[in-house]
């Protein structure tokens, strides 16, 4: 595929779900280069990051709504714009079996306009779900929508070198294939006092502890349980080790129960943290865990990273493929391998004096995957 030629700034157009903080300061770091005209439309608001102010954008009413589901839900302005928008690409990311995805995607090929996909890496199926005829009626009809995207798309855009190795194995030739990962501004993170540091870790008696810490969703698709059943392991060996989670979810009182009463004291659940409280979370941390079942990408590893942590992280983290280098500045293990998790926890525990360096070195993988050469690598990428 050759370069793209325009004759003036190009016009892009992007459908997405909702304004995550981090595809937010994306939007906003494309905008401020002042070389692409950037209009974004989402599916709908985000309580997490409040409505953005520095880019284009447009939060799409819902026109009909058949459940309560996003992929149940039809948004008239974007479909409208896909049969009638003039803009030079058109880029859908986000839930690809919503209804207003697919209108989008369908009349965007008929008209013959150049648009391109921006995706993770696959979702892993739940094998908790069974293998019922209806089960595996729906996911024969959702691989032929996406066995059809990736043929008519122009461009597939994958998050992640991960994604983009997975897109080309299911046959995506690498002409139309462009790696594009999440990014976020992770300099908060790099930015925080030792003093705060101090603080945080003297509140709960913890100054000379060893600080594990998680920070996602309590849900059975992070692997919580997996990490817990490793830290009990671990715990019993080392008495001043201790962990921290950060985050909420439906498990959430599951996993509690899953604590042995003699380690309540050394497991903190912390519930959700508002996004500017997160970097005093993680600079009092020793080592970063991430025991996640599947991640498309997982920008909790950028900020983990930028933080200056060493990461202990699954093969299925999209990020990890990108931010992790094992014995560098952390290590990688298979999903629900507690044995694995477990040698890694006890590596880093015998060699804790060697935790600062491979921190260090995660804060440098990070700069590389900053906002701002995101929004440099988008602009590489309509001009392709």
């Amino acid at each position: 595929m050759g370069t793209a030629i325009f004759s003036q700034r190009p016009s892009v157009w992007v459908l997405t779900n909702a304004p995550s903080p981090y595809q937010v300061e994306l939007f906003s770091a494309i905008t401020a280069l002042a070389t692409v005209d950037l209009n974004v439309r989402f599916l709908r608001d985000s309580n997490d990051s409040g409505p953005p102010r520095d880019f284009p954008h447009h939060v799409c009413p819902t026109w009909l709504a058949l459940s309560s589901g996003d992929e149940l839900r039809l948004h008239g302005g974007p479909i409208r714009e896909a049969i009638f928008g003039q803009h030079d690409l058109f880029v859908l990311s986000g839930l690809y079996t919503s209804m207003t995805f697919l209108c989008c995607a369908w009349f965007l090929h008929c008209r013959g306009k150049r648009w391109a996909l921006w995706w993770e890496r696959p979702r892993a199926r739940d094998p908790r779900r069974g293998q019922s005829l209806l089960w595996k009626t729906v996911h024969a009809i959702k691989d032929s929508i996406r066995s059809w995207l990736l043929r008519s798309a122009d461009l597939v855009i994958g998050i992640g070198t991960a994604a983009v190795a997975e897109y080309q194995a299911m046959g995506v030739s690498p002409d139309r294939l462009r790696m594009l990962p999440y990014s976020c501004d992770v300099s908060r993170f790099g930015q925080v006092d030792d003093t705060v540091r101090e603080n945080e870790r003297a509140k709960f008696g913890w100054s000379n502890q060893l600080v594990l810490l998680f920070s996602g969703q309590m849900i059975h698709r992070k692997g919580v349980d997996v990490l817990l059943r490793a830290f009990e392991r671990v715990a019993g060996l080392h008495p001043d080790v201790v962990l921290r989670l950060l985050g909420d979810g439906e498990d959430r009182q599951q996993l509690e129960a899953l604590v042995p009463a003699d380690l309540k004291s050394r497991v903190r659940f912390e519930g959700h943290v508002p996004q500017p409280e997160l970097p005093a979370h993680f600079a009092a941390a020793d080592l970063f865990v991430f025991p996640s079942r599947h991640d498309g990408w997982a920008v909790v590893i950028n900020e983990a990273c930028g933080a200056g942590l060493p990461i202990v992280a699954t093969r299925q983290t999209g990020a990890v493929h990108d931010l992790v280098r094992e014995g560098e500045n952390g290590f990688v293990v298979e999903a629900d391998d507690v044995n694995s998790l477990v040698d890694c926890l006890q590596w880093c525990i015998a060699h804790r004096d060697q935790l600062p360096t491979m921190g260090r070195r995660s804060y440098e993988l990070v700069q590389g995957i900053s906002a701002q050469s995101s929004a440099v690598r988008f602009q590489q990428i309509v001009a392709s």
